[in-house]
């Protein structure tokens, strides 16, 4: 079948029409176009392709179309029940066409703005009835369901939210930019209310005891996490900031699915305009926009590479927010030639050091934890004509002395065990260098490198002697807040006289997460911290102006390569611009490739 052009000046978009037939067979359309201002009331899809090798088929404009499986599971649900035309991005967009492709992604956030949004989730609607009484006995103060999931209805509800749906990246943009009033969820013809699914699964997701296998269990808190993190822009106010809120947003989905890989970042461009300006369809193409130049930066072509479009995002957002943080979504071994551009591809390996700082921004509450360049913005910023290189200015701190490769499993202990395990056999010179930075802080200096290790983030756990620069890490103290029914910024006396026992078990349930993707590390000058997995002895310890946590870089002939954020005890909170501003060391500029 031939497509008949868009016309870009009338913002046409096609719909489809059912057709009554005698041909039992297949379903039978037609393909209409209407300027998206004039357009007569519509259904917008919002499902997941499944399996792309168009196994089933209709009939289109009197050819045979083929189609997925899942499309047809969410046409014969829809069939009967509703009257208008459907929008379904398989079928109205000429998938073929690249050009086309590109111009429509920037006008989907406007046609499920103006379309009633139709979710389907192709799952048997029996399959997942004990899940569905569940989800409706949450009241708004969501405390009705949590006595009634039986056996079966954790069962129920593991197969609800494993459904593909819930991890796919397009959704995110269908579902967002919906007005609450015209968007609905469906279990085959069976309505649900994303409030009380959002209800369920945020009284649900954290819940212990669940008698589900691992793999399961996994699987359905994953889903439910990916939907609380998509009802999150729909309760949060954003700035009309569209490069920070596209970092929020990138952040945010980042473990989400798209077969194309461009699509992680193309799926979100067009939610970001909605986000910041309060879901208001204006009628014109995002690119066309006059309050959105920094957008003509991104690379909107099917047919580039994928690197060269998630550099142009980098660079776009680098020069209009003027951070660096960007950089820290970089983890481990890319297959990218830029060590600065992130494989957006790639879900998360471990959770960034930046995130709280990301999404301070929003009016979400987030209070930004680091602030390693302190006050000092982006000073200097260039990318090179081939786009390959940037160059950025800062402090060389210090140098990787010694890193600690291994794990608790090497001394078949707990996570401190296995540090004080590591501490023992550092060098005498190696703990005299931690005894230069820390030791005059601490009452029991033979405890330097745990002490910097297992204290890291951002709660204090004494503020007497002088020993400010103590901290538990963000998981441990909320643990201990929930423990001790305390707020730990009021009463840091409670935290202070807790039993040695009962701290330690709190820093062991805390230490794999934060251990995730890091490794334990000494500098020249004794400085210790979390480092890369792939970071080496002999790494340069950097802070950029423009980031907000020290950076790994490596020294390769006259350029450096970006290795990952890190975490240096004593260096998050702007300590190298002070003493750069005194004269102890001096700034520098970093040509990253």
């Amino acid at each position: 079948m031939r497509y008949k052009r868009l016309d870009t000046a009338k913002d046409e978009l096609r719909l489809l029409e059912f057709l009554p037939t005698k041909d039992d067979s297949y379903f039978h359309f037609r393909l209409r176009h209407f300027s998206l201002n004039t357009t007569p009331k519509f259904l917008a899809l919002s499902y997941c392709w499944g399996d792309t090798t168009g196994s089933a088929r209709i009939i289109l404009d009197g050819h045979s179309f083929d189609i997925t499986e899942n499309l047809l599971d969410a046409l014969r649900s829809i069939n009967g029940i509703i009257n208008e035309d459907l929008w379904v991005d398989a079928i109205c967009i000429n998938q073929a066409d690249f050009d086309e492709r590109a111009q429509q992604i920037l006008r989907m956030q406007r046609i499920y703005q103006v379309g009633f949004v139709y979710v389907h989730l192709n799952i048997e609607v029996e399959l997942v009835d004990p899940a569905i009484k569940v989800i409706r006995a949450f009241n708004k103060s969501g405390e009705s369901g949590k006595g009634i999931v039986s056996d079966q209805a954790w069962r129920s509800l593991a197969l609800l939210f494993s459904n593909p749906w819930f991890t796919r990246m397009w959704v995110i943009q269908e579902f967002v930019v919906a007005n609450a009033e015209s968007c609905e969820i469906f279990v085959d013809s069976f309505p649900l209310l994303h409030d009380k699914i959002f209800l369920a699964a945020f009284e649900l997701q954290s819940m212990a005891g669940v008698p589900l296998p691992p793999s399961e269990l996994i699987a359905m808190r994953s889903g439910m996490k990916q939907f609380i993190a998509m009802c999150d822009p729909k309760l949060v106010d954003h700035e009309p900031n569209l490069p920070r809120t596209l970092s929020y947003l990138l952040w945010s989905f980042r473990d989400r699915k798209a077969t194309d890989p461009r699509d992680k970042v193309y799926a979100l461009l067009g939610m970001v305009e909605a986000l910041c300006n309060g879901n208001g369809a204006d009628g014109r193409d995002l690119l066309q926009t006059p309050s959105t130049p920094e957008m003509q930066q991104v690379i909107f072509n099917y047919r580039a590479p994928v690197e060269d479009v998630y550099a142009s995002v980098v660079k776009m957002i680098i020069t209009t927010t003027k951070s660096l943080n960007v950089i820290c979504a970089c983890q481990g071994r890319s297959q990218f030639v830029r060590s600065w551009v992130p494989d957006w591809s790639v879900p998360w390996l471990f959770t960034s050091l930046v995130v709280d700082n990301i999404y301070a921004f929003s009016a979400a509450q987030t209070t930004a934890r680091y602030h390693a360049s302190g006050d000092r913005g982006l000073t200097s910023f260039s990318v090179s004509r081939d786009s390959t290189t940037i160059e950025v200015a800062g402090v060389l701190w210090c140098h990787i002395l010694q890193v600690v490769n291994g794990s608790p499993a090497d001394t078949g202990g707990s996570y401190l065990d296995w540090l004080w395990h590591v501490q023992e056999n550092l060098s005498k010179d190696v703990i005299a260098r931690t005894h230069q930075v820390y030791g005059e802080n601490m009452n029991q200096i033979e405890h330097t490198f745990v002490t910097a290790i297992v204290g890291a983030i951002k709660y204090p756990l004494s503020l007497r002697n002088n020993r400010k620069w103590l901290y538990f890490s963000p998981s441990v103290a909320e643990k201990l807040e929930g423990n001790l029914n305390i707020e730990v910024d009021e009463d840091i006396d409670a935290i202070e006289h807790l039993e040695d026992r009962h701290w330690a078990s709190l820093i062991n349930a805390s230490m794999p997460e934060l251990l995730q993707g890091r490794k334990p590390f000494v500098s020249h000058r004794g400085y210790c911290g979390l480092v890369p997995e792939d970071a080496e002895e002999g790494d340069c310890i950097c802070v950029l102006f423009g980031c907000d946590v020290p950076v790994i870089l490596r020294k390769c002939n006259d350029f450096y390569v970006f290795i990952g954020e890190c975490h240096v005890q004593g260096l998050m909170d702007g300590e190298a611009i002070k003493a750069e501003e005194a004269g102890e060391v001096k700034s520098q500029i970093f040509e990253i490739r």
